[in-house]
């Protein structure tokens, strides 16, 4: 049969592996938790409308809805639209993160059996088991016309077999006691009558009608009884016997209805033995009728003895089984017998999506092992406990302005409860609103459900403009609110005397900004700003304080980090943020702490030459030391740790003139430390000093040894002239010029007779000078020497000349960190093109172009969320480690990567 090409989406990894839509004629699909959408992921961390997926003759574009976790074409953040190609991944949040989900689109997708959109089932999803949600089937073995019911792995089912002719059904003995009672059987026969049983206090066994039948005799003893054990129950139904006795009659199966064993398939191999070895049956003159026997509670009654006959084997054949069914199935009887129960609902009158508390006892802690159907229709259980359900409910069958009553069950493990009443009544519902921030006056999209002409949509209790209406999504413009930017109101949409569902919509612009904490710090201080909108990740985020951009740390959707850089003056400074995307500029305040003066030794962080992504060190004089991204940390976090450790340090060498800043570690991992303590204050990295290298470190290249020695010789400068007024003379050792202009800054303060270099001597400093103090420890001078007893891995950055070249067509391992996301990542390379591959779940795989490969360096370009990415990054004999940027020419820096061979 013939594939015809399909669009699809497909769900990748995670709990619904192989869920999957095809895309027929829709121009729209919704991606997201919500029952409405085309594609529904009930996952956390999936918003009721994450995503919208847009399809016109221009191409397949897929828009964000402002959800907490993001959307990401491939690994590029979408803040408005962007396009979408055969073969991407969408990620409804961060890319590679646990709980994160994977979709493919495919736009040539073969056709198959899968839910499509717009058909009249309901869209769900489909995972790659869905085959086990139908239960197994029903295994039926024989005994000489006993048919017994196999318990399967998933349970057993009531089965429908022909039957020779319509049989009654036998009910079930008291108080679930086994019997074993020859009364009922229809396979009996005259014998010569035996002596009655002694009388005893009994309890009636019912009577099973039978067809018309000839007077019996009384019946001979039969063998005697097994005993059977208490508190398992095991029915018999078995055909009538046939007309004529001479001949063995075919057994006839139970008709539908007929109950069956629920054994194990061990036991009926035993039965089915024991049944082979009886001898053959007596000839018999004629049945007799069906009697009623006495038995006592909670035991088997032994029945009299009689002549050994078909029907006495039969029973043996029984007797046997059911000293298996109770010597093997204990536990499995107990789980039969036990089982949920529901007493409460509460509330009792919801909507379809409302929330509702199911009380009880017995139920699962898990809440996928409990099944919650509203009359027939299951409902989503958000969480569980073994006496409490809560349970999302579907969307049901309603009518405007009356309850319906649908009856809840609770399910566990094959057993069920009562059903317990719940009204349901039709309200409007609102899905999400798109978008949830904005100022009166702007239109507002909400999607959802149960709403038509007359609905009227409230912003707290003030009505708004309806623009536009259909079944499922309406715009409306925000009214004029007398409420403060920042303020979040709630939106609900009226039909008659039942509100929807409200959702909150913030009054304000994206980025907003609401809070910062602490409301006063000092340069080096970590500040946290709380909001809405933030680019997460952190790079992505323009934060300014008095006009100088600050570092950011970290950041989340509503909340961010950053240290207060070395402003030029202190007080109340206005704290401004930019993202990418949007012309809005988030505003606060924050009061900056004025640096003391003289100036101390004191450190904090800024972005390197406007590259959120590189780091700077500093002090009040200007950058000390520089830090890239690396060991799975953004140059911002490894800056704020750094600031941290020195600045902690900073009383301790104030405290004692022989204790100083130190180089150490060249063995295993250069640092910089404290003299005594073996504490690391900055690592130095290879990708730190592959970024010295590239701002021209000369030869020898910078490789980590020689960069922790330089960190020494400025560390040490800075203590002199800062923190103990002595003349710097570390620095002129190695590079004269740079050392001439802190002799010159020194021999200034010592004229202005102050302590220390004050501020007015910095702001008299000559623009010359200004520019030596903000660049001269940003290199490493030729004259500084790699260390004696340099671990091999630390004294090769660059491959030296003759050293081992760029290794060609290998696969390549490693990590990049993109707007400050970190991702593992691999190559495979193949002459001038190759493949770019990374985890999340499961391996994705994109195709590499521009690939070249020289002595020392590797570049390539990577089409990603139809933009390009260019890699550049140089080769140290061990491994690359470079930059990546938007364009050929090395502008736009996106981030970094470091890669080795294997």
């Amino acid at each position: 049969m013939s594939e015809v090409p399909r669009s699809s989406l497909s769900v990748l990894g995670g709990p619904l592996n192989g869920t999957r839509v095809i895309l027929e004629d829709t121009d729209e699909v919704l991606i997201g938790s919500d029952p409405d959408c085309g594609l529904r992921l009930e996952l956390p961390g999936v918003s009721p409308i994450h995503a919208r997926l847009w399809r016109d003759p221009s191409g397949v574009t897929v828009s964000d809805t402002h959800s907490p976790q993001g959307l990401f074409v491939n690994d590029d953040a979408v803040t408005g639209r962007m396009p979408v190609r055969d073969g991407d991944i969408l990620w409804l949040g961060a890319p590679g993160a646990p709980d994160s989900v994977m979709i493919q689109v495919r736009l040539t997708a073969p056709a198959s059996s899968v839910l499509e959109v717009g058909a009249e089932a309901e869209v769900g999803f489909i995972g790659a088991d869905a085959s086990a949600a139908e239960p197994p089937p029903i295994q039926l073995a024989s005994v000489d016309g006993l048919v017994f019911e196999l318990e399967t792995a998933g349970g057993s089912a009531p089965a429908v077999v022909p039957a020779a002719e319509p049989q009654p059904e036998i009910p079930a003995p008291p108080e679930e006691v086994f019997f074993i009672e020859d009364a009922p059987l229809v396979e009996e026969f005259l014998v010569e009558p035996a002596p009655p049983p002694p009388p005893t206090a009994v309890v009636p066994t019912p009577v099973v009608a039978r067809p018309p039948a000839a007077p019996a005799a009384p019946k001979p003893p039969a063998a005697p009884a097994v005993p059977a054990a208490p508190a398992v129950a095991v029915k018999v139904s078995v055909p009538p016997a046939p007309p004529k006795p001479p001949a063995p009659a075919t057994p006839a199966k139970p008709a539908a209805g007929d109950d069956v064993f629920v054994v194990d398939a061990a036991a009926v191999a035993a039965a089915q033995a024991v049944v082979s070895a009886r001898p053959a049956p007596e000839t018999r003159t004629a049945p007799r009728p069906a009697a009623t026997r006495p038995a006592a509670p909670h035991a088997a009654r032994p029945a009299p003895a009689r002549p050994r006959s078909g029907g006495a084997s039969r029973i043996v054949a029984v007797a046997a089984l059911v000293a298996l069914v109770l010597g093997g199935g204990a536990v499995a009887a107990l789980r039969f017998l036990s089982g949920p129960q529901l007493v409460s609902i509460g509330p009792t009158r919801v909507r379809a999506g409302d929330a509702v508390v199911l009380r009880g006892k017995d139920f699962s802690a898990s809440a996928a092992a409990n099944t919650v159907t509203f009359s027939g229709k299951p409902g989503r259980v958000i969480s569980a406990s073994p006496t409490e359900l809560r349970v999302e409910v579907p969307v049901l069958s309603t009518a405007p302005g009356k309850d319906v009553n649908v009856e809840v069950k609770v399910g566990v493990k094959g057993r069920e409860t009562r059903a317990v009443a719940l009204a349901v009544f039709q309200a409007p519902r609102i899905h999400a609103l798109s978008p949830n921030i904005g100022m009166p006056g702007d239109e507002v999209g909400l999607a959802g459900t149960a709403w038509g002409s007359g609905a009227k949509v409230l912003f707290d209790t003030t009505p708004a403009q309806v623009v536009e209406m259909s079944s499922a999504s309406m715009k409306v413009r925000v009214p004029a609110l007398q409420v403060a930017p920042g303020s979040e109101v709630k939106v609900t949409v009226n039909m008659g005397a039942d509100p929807s569902n409200s959702a909150a919509f913030v009054i304000g612009r994206l980025p907003l900004l609401r809070s910062v904490t602490p409301s006063a710090a000092g340069p080096g201080d970590v500040v946290t700003l709380a909001g809405l909108g933030f680019r997460e990740g952190g790079p992505g985020n323009d934060v300014r304080l008095g006009g100088r951009r600050a570092l950011v740390v970290s950041a989340a959707h509503d909340s961010l980090k950053l240290l207060v850089p070395f402003l030029d003056t202190g007080g109340e400074t206005q704290v401004e943020l930019r993202v990418p995307g949007s012309d809005a500029v988030g505003r606060a305040t924050l009061t900056v702490n004025a640096a003391p003066d003289p100036l101390e030794l004191r450190f904090s962080a800024e972005p390197f030459d406007a590259d959120a992504s590189l780091a700077a060190v500093t002090t009040a004089l200007g950058p000390a030391f520089l830090l890239a991204a690396a060991s799975g940390k953004s140059a911002g976090e490894r800056a704020a740790e750094a600031v941290q450790r020195l600045n902690a340090a900073v009383p301790l060498i104030r405290a004692s003139s022989d204790t100083d800043f130190v180089a150490r570690g060249f063995d295993a991992s250069p640092m910089l430390a404290v003299a005594g303590g073996n504490d690391a204050l900055l690592t130095a990295t290879g990708a730190d000093a592959a970024l010295y290298d590239q701002r021209g470190g000369g030869r020898p290249p910078v490789n980590p040894a020689r960069l922790a020695v330089w960190w020494e010789i400025v560390a040490r400068d800075l203590v002199k002239l800062l923190a103990r007024g002595e003349k710097p003379d570390q620095v002129a050792s190695f590079s004269a010029a740079d050392g001439r202009v802190l002799a010159e800054l020194f021999a200034a303060a010592q004229k202005s007779g102050a302590a220390g270099v004050s501020a007015a001597v910095l702001a008299a400093a000559t623009t010359s000078q200004l520019a030596v103090l903000r660049a001269f420890a940003l290199r490493v001078p030729a004259s500084v020497p790699t260390p004696a007893g340099a671990a091999a891995s630390a004294t090769a950055v660059a491959a030296p000349a003759g050293g081992p070249p760029l290794p060609t067509d290998r696969t390549w391992h490693g990590f990049e960190i993109v707007e400050g996301l970190r991702k593992l990542i691999s190559l495979s390379l193949r002459g001038g093109g190759g493949t770019y591959s990374y985890s999340g779940g499961v391996q994705v795989s994109l195709q590499l172009s521009g690939v070249q490969q020289r002595k020392t360096e590797l570049s390539f370009v990577l089409q990603t969320g139809g933009r390009s990415r260019h890699y550049l990054g140089r080769w140290d004999g061990s491994r690359v480690a470079g930059r990546i940027s938007s364009e050929a020419s090395g502008t736009g820096d996106l981030g970094s990567f470091e890669l080795t061979p294997r």
